[in-house]
């Protein structure tokens, strides 16, 4: 009886078990099987499609102006500082000047005396030059005829001295010193008579006046202390470092009380606008490039939406290191948002086609190798295999398996198979 009851209940549950399943129905009595599927769809369409390179960058100022002082010397005063907005010619830095201007002094100095030494020759000789002249060759004649006398005298006694001593009336030391006596006063000689001639020949040249030579030589002097001036002035102008370009401050690297000098630069300018990004290309890419062409430049830390550029340069030569072109680009940058060291996107556009199907490529899915796409229709979706052609930043081109009008599923497709029943979502054609 217990074995009968077993096998009776066993059969009981099997029966339930498939009419449970055979029967299983969602609110509304439709089975779960044929529950239709929310989704988007957007009408095929025709329109353009460009394929674009990116490139990453950096952006960095148009103009870039390391100040290096002309001359070293103590800081005295700084007179901007970072973030500074500057005008050509503002004050960056001062120097010490006090060595520069004693400088300055002993070059004035010198001017004035080669002037004046200029001057005098300019003016001819004076009366009481000439008079000078004529009284230098009257103490000259009369040294010269004082020294003949003393010279005859040494020789006078000369030949006395020699005569005693022959008779040994004299020692050879009294001898010794009277021809020394008898040397000296011929010398005396001598000098005078150059001295007489220098200044014959000075008092010629004070009746003739200067020559043109001695006048020439005068102004050259004059031309060469005018000159050491200037030199030294330029010091002392070289010891205010003023600002070469309007910029802005980036970087400073003195503080008052340091040493500068002239192999290292105290203030950094740069220019922020416009900006400029540099970027590197292939020789893939660069023939598609050219000065003035423009294009598309994302910027996430500064703006949302691309910003546009504007090829400036492009290197017709590539890097023999990384073997890659450099290309600026540059960007208005009136409110100042694009700040150096900031990541640039630039995308270079490599092709584009017009009048060719069109679709999201989001709507475009890899089933098994294949890209393939669900079209509506009818409150069911079918799967059309695609033949794709170029591929842009959010569209890609369809050569084949759409057609123009269909209703695309844009949302919603990674969940269909090919028959699944759809409904269309409010708003979402």
């Amino acid at each position: 009886m217990r074995k009968k009851l077993g096998v009776f209940g066993f059969l009981i549950g099997a029966v339930l078990l498939v009419l449970t399943g055979c029967g299983s129905e969602k609110k509304g009595g439709v089975k779960e099987e044929e529950i239709a599927k929310p989704v988007v769809v957007s009408a095929v369409a025709r329109g353009e499609i460009e394929r674009i390179n990116t490139v990453s960058g950096r952006v960095g100022p148009a103009v870039e102006v390391k100040v290096v002082p002309k001359i070293g010397g103590k800081v005295a005063e700084v007179a901007v500082e970072v973030g500074d907005e500057v005008k050509p010619g503002q004050v960056l830095i001062r120097l010490d000047t006090t060595d520069v201007a004693v400088q300055v002094k002993q070059a004035e100095a010198a001017v004035a005396t080669a002037r004046a030494n200029l001057n005098n020759l300019l003016a001819g000789t004076r009366p009481e030059q000439l008079a000078q002249a004529q009284a230098g060759l009257q103490a000259a004649q009369a040294g010269l005829d004082n020294a003949r006398a003393n010279h005859a005298n040494s020789l006078a006694n000369l030949e006395r001295m020699r005569y005693l001593f022959d008779q040994g009336a004299v020692a050879k030391q009294q001898l010794e010193a009277v021809e020394t006596q008898a040397q000296v006063a011929a010398g005396g000689l001598i000098l005078a008579e150059a001295q007489l001639r220098q200044a014959e020949q000075g008092l010629l040249m004070a009746q003739a006046g200067p020559t043109p030579e001695m006048i020439d030589i005068a102004r050259a002097q004059v031309k060469q202390a005018e000159a050491g001036l200037e030199s030294a002035r330029h010091h002392l102008a070289n010891c205010v470092i003023t600002a070469p370009v309007a910029g802005r401050v980036s970087a400073r690297y003195v503080e008052q009380g340091e040493m500068a000098g002239p192999t290292m630069p105290v203030v950094t300018l740069v220019q922020l606008d416009p900006a400029v990004v540099e970027i590197q290309v292939t020789e893939e890419y660069i023939n598609l490039l050219t000065p003035g062409q423009e294009l598309a430049v994302r910027v996430k830390s500064a703006a949302e939406q691309p910003l546009k550029g504007r090829i400036k340069t492009v290197s017709p030569a590539a890097d023999p290191r990384s073997r890659a072109y450099q290309v600026k680009v540059e960007m208005t940058n009136s409110d100042g948002t694009l700040k150096p060291g900031m990541t640039a996107a630039l995308e270079i556009p490599l092709e584009r086609k017009e009048g060719v199907i069109a679709v999201p490529l989001s709507a475009v899915l890899d089933r098994g190798g294949q890209k393939v796409a669900f079209v509506a229709k009818d409150n069911t979706v079918e799967m059309r295999e695609l033949l794709l052609g170029i591929e842009g930043d959010a569209m890609v081109e369809v050569a084949k398996g759409l057609n123009e009008g269909e209703l695309l599923v844009i949302a919603g497709q990674h969940l269909l198979s090919g028959g699944d029943r759809v409904t269309v979502q409010e708003g979402g054609r």
